[in-house]
Formats: structure tokens, sequence, C-alpha cells
């Protein structure tokens, strides 16, 4: 099986415990992944293979590309239409694909799992012949844009040879689906209809309960509140950041707030004894100790609140968190903040309110059952496997 993902933590995260599951039930495994994020993959136990381009050379060429002056026009669903359009496809797509191609042809892969964010191993899987699915991180897309994403395809479907009638076929494609089905949106049709869900392993609650992380050690307050904006927007959005902390400081409350593993905790200044800047400390070990979680509405941070059944205060800040928030808004676990101008008020009032509220909770805790009811990795390997006697008898 070859799984294959752009160099980002939280679109690589998503896919290792069905990778994991795979390899334990006696199959081959490998990711391919941007270089940049090996590390990551082989931290998991699993086998890298570079491709594609480090991550922080696809955001310089797209944003070399685009006028900021256009960008800052854009409404939020634009600007994701854009990033895909014009990054994840036009940029991103073509130099994985020159890597990850010949790779394909090379190691022969029975299966090919590509993140819904990677459009590369759509290529290699038809330049093999071999089945491809789909692995989700956020919630499933609505298929009003399937015409101009099939579209800006095409130039990287000739390039590769790759037949129009398998192409024109991806409504077949089975799409791992790890979001909870009743935060799905209301749509005319999705995006891969082929639906089958998977639970989030990577975000569920650990079997026995953790102790308390060093940071946790010596806070003053009875409850605390865990801040961040993830690994892939932690250093584009400081701003947010801040205005998150000012906005929780003086509400007796402990803060833990955590800037990824490149972050620069001296970029804060000094802070009181209740607040902790921390680079990185895992979610299911800091979540079972917290009351709340105020984020970017990232998909595996909103996973991961819901999953240890924690209500959320959201400032969205790129990619598809407008969405992702307004649907947790909708199923009453949280509430949503314009960061777009950043307010302390507004963080602070959302976080008032979730406070006065326990239906936000209760809402948080049930969503979290049903994430945590949805079919594990082992389950869905078998699925896989029978995917693929299927589709080789069919041709």
């Amino acid at each position: 099986m070859l799984f294959t993902s752009g160099p980002v933590h939280s679109h690589l995260a998503p896919m290792f415990p069905l990778a994991t599951a795979a390899r334990a039930r006696g199959h081959e495994v490998v990711f391919a992944t941007g270089a940049d994020a090996a590390r990551h993959v082989e931290k998991a136990g699993l086998t890298a293979v570079p491709a594609g381009l480090p991550f922080a050379e696809s955001i310089r060429r797209y944003r070399d590309s685009v006028p900021g002056d256009l960008f800052a026009a854009l409404s939020p669903h634009e600007r994701l239409q854009h990033v895909v359009l014009h990054s994840l496809i036009g940029i991103n797509a073509p130099a994985m694909a020159d890597d990850l191609v010949p790779f394909a042809r090379e190691w022969r892969p029975d299966l090919v799992v590509s993140n819904l964010a990677e459009w590369a191993g759509e290529v290699a899987a038809a330049a093999v012949g071999a089945p491809h699915v789909l692995h989700g991180f956020g919630s499933p897309k609505s298929n009003a844009s399937a015409p101009l994403l099939r579209a800006a395809l095409t130039d990287l479907h000739a390039r590769w040879e790759v037949d129009p009638a398998r192409g024109a076929a991806y409504t077949a494609t089975p799409y791992l689906d790890i979001w909870p089905e009743e935060l799905r949106p209301e749509v005319p049709g999705w995006l891969y209809p082929e639906m089958w869900p998977l639970r989030p392993e990577s975000v569920l609650p650990l079997a026995t309960s953790p102790p308390p992380p060093p940071a946790l050690s010596g806070l003053p307050y009875e409850r605390t509140v865990y801040v961040t904006l993830g690994t892939t927007h932690n250093n584009s959005a400081v701003g947010v950041l801040a205005v998150m902390i000012e906005a929780l400081r003086d509400e007796g409350v402990n803060l833990v707030v955590t800037i990824g593993p490149d972050g620069d905790p001296d970029r804060f200044g000094p802070q009181p004894a209740h607040v902790r800047v921390e680079r990185y400390i895992p979610q299911q070990l800091l979540l079972p100790h917290c009351d709340l979680v105020v984020c970017h509405a990232g998909a595996g941070s909103v996973l991961g609140a819901l999953a240890h059944g924690k209500p959320l205060v959201m400032l969205p800040v790129a990619a598809d968190h407008h969405e992702l928030a307004g649907l947790v808004e909708a199923g009453g676990a949280g509430l949503t903040c314009p960061a777009q101008p950043t307010s302390p008020h507004a963080v602070r009032d959302a976080f008032r309110r979730l406070g006065a509220d326990p239906s936000y909770r209760a809402n948080a805790a049930r969503i979290g059952g049903r994430i945590g009811a949805m079919p594990r990795a082992e389950e869905v390997v078998p699925r896989l496997e029978e995917h693929v006697r299927c589709v080789r008898d069919a041709a």
C-alpha cells in the first residue's frame, strides 16, 4: 500500500493509524511525502519515501505567484478554492508526480491511498493500474467545485497519459471519512460520494488516562484552557495567538498555549505563572486535563477537542477553517469569533458564554461519543482488501 500526502503533519497524522493497521495485517506500507516531513512518518514507525516539494518551498512559490491585494479581496470560500486550484493542484501536484509516478512504476503498489489535499496519488495509481482511495482529514466536500477541479487536473493527467475515462470515474473513488456524520454540511451532492466512515484514531482519548504533562505542574486555577493554532498555521497567524492570550489572561483560568515545534516562545514576552507557552504537547496527553479549547478550527484540533468532549472557541484563519467552525457551531459544541479583525473582547465573550451554558459541553461530549463509535482502522483494512480484489476481478 502506497500512502501519499503533502508534507504537513496535520494531513499526515490522520493517515498513520490506517497505515499502521495495514502493516500489522501483513501488508507492505510506504509513505510518500516531502523530505522535510519524513521525520513525522518515521516517528510513527513507518517507512518514508521523499516526493514533492518541501512545505516552505511550496508556500513560497504560491505566494510569489499571487498578488497580495488579489488574495485579500477574496472571501474565505474563494481563498480556499484558489489555494486548491493554484497551489495544491497547480504547484504541488506536478512536483509530487515527478517523484511519485516513477517510484510507483518501480515499486508497483496494489493500492494507493492519498490524502484529500494530495492530487498526484490519483495520477500514480492510474499510471500503474492500481485502485485509488482518498483519506479525509476534515469534513467531506461538496461537488459544486468538481468541474473546476477536474479541469485543473487536465494538464497533469495528460502529462502522465492518464486515461480520460479513469479520470472521469473519480466519483467511484472510495473516500475514507473521519468526520462525524452529524456535523456534515448540507449539500446537494458530495465530491466523493462513495464515503466509508473511519474513526480518527489519532485524536481519540487514550485507553488509560495519562498523567498531567509537566507543563501543567503548579498551575494555580481549577480550570485549564488549551490554546493552539495547530502545527500548520502556528507561525503564519501569531497575532491571533497573541489575541487569544490577551483575551483570557485575566479570566481566572490556566492557559496552556502551544505554538508548534518550530515556534518561538520568546515572541510572546513574559507571561504570568498561570500562562504556559509551550512548543508542542500531544493533544491526547493534554486534552484530558483541559476544560475548553480555543483554536483556529483546524480539523485536527476540532476533532481532538470533540473526541475528548471539550467545547471550542474558534477563530478561523485559513483553508476550510470557516466551514469547520460553522459546522461545530451548528452542532452546538462551540462558538466562532472573527479572526480578522482579531478582537480580545469577542474571544472573551465567547469564552464566558460557553462557560455559562452547559449545553455546549454536553453537545461536545455527545459528538465525541459518536466519533468513538465509528469503524476502527482494523475494521477498514479488510474492506480495502476486498476493494482491491473487486477492482482486479472487474479488470
